[in-house]
């Protein structure tokens, strides 16, 4: 993995193929943490045997889905976040390198929509995600809000809750730097619309 770099816009993660034009961004929060170990950091917390156990079920999933490997990954510098990574890669072969982002710890709403246009490659085609909340809710209730999609149930079910290892499936329309064009609280609406919302609980009980 690479470490939060200086990169040059031909540098980005995402350079790959072209071979589709359409544009989805996966938004998946970590899995479940354990708070065993009263003296872990909240940053440094790990996994919880729930949580080892729902990144694979949201890996096998995620390659389901996709008509095309991921070809950009963005992942929190956090334990909890690097483990899910780790264990959700493993389940399938998803992808090349991530690029593991401190500012994805504890980012609010309008420094994921920066992330994302910062370092995005612009032809990326199919983009993840994996943060927390509040943010990472605040930033997918706030695009589906505006362009719902075909999936009323599932905007329901999101605006209530992002539990842990969560995916949330958006398509993006337009370029991945228009995402903070509009600025502030509003910089994705208009920008995605929600596909699908899933979680392990769902999948285990098909």
């Amino acid at each position: 993995m690479k470490k939060d770099p200086k990169l040059r816009s031909q540098d980005r993660l995402g350079a790959g193929d072209d071979h589709s034009r359409r544009k989805q961004l996966f938004v998946l929060r970590h899995a479940k943490s354990s708070w065993s170990d009263p003296q872990s950091s909240d940053f440094k917390r790990p996994l919880s045997a729930r949580g080892r156990a729902a990144a694979p079920l949201m890996g096998e999933y995620l390659a389901r889905i996709l008509d095309l490997p991921l070809d950009c990954v963005l992942v929190s510098s956090a334990t909890r976040a690097l483990q899910t990574w780790e264990l959700l890669g493993h389940a399938k072969d998803l992808v090349r390198p991530a690029l593991v982002l401190d500012r994805l710890y504890g980012a609010d709403q309008p420094t994921l929509a920066q992330i994302v246009a910062e370092y995005v490659w612009p032809k990326a085609r199919r983009v993840l995600v994996i943060g927390h909340n509040p943010g990472l809710h605040d930033f997918c209730c706030e695009a589906a809000a505006f362009q719902p999609g075909h999936s009323p149930d599932a905007l329901e079910r999101l605006v209530h809750k992002l539990p842990t290892a969560g995916l949330v499936q958006f398509h993006m329309h337009g370029a991945w730097q228009g995402l903070t064009q509009s600025g502030g609280a509003g910089s994705t609406a208009g920008q995605l619309s929600l596909e699908s919302f899933e979680t392990p609980r769902r999948l285990a009980e098909g």
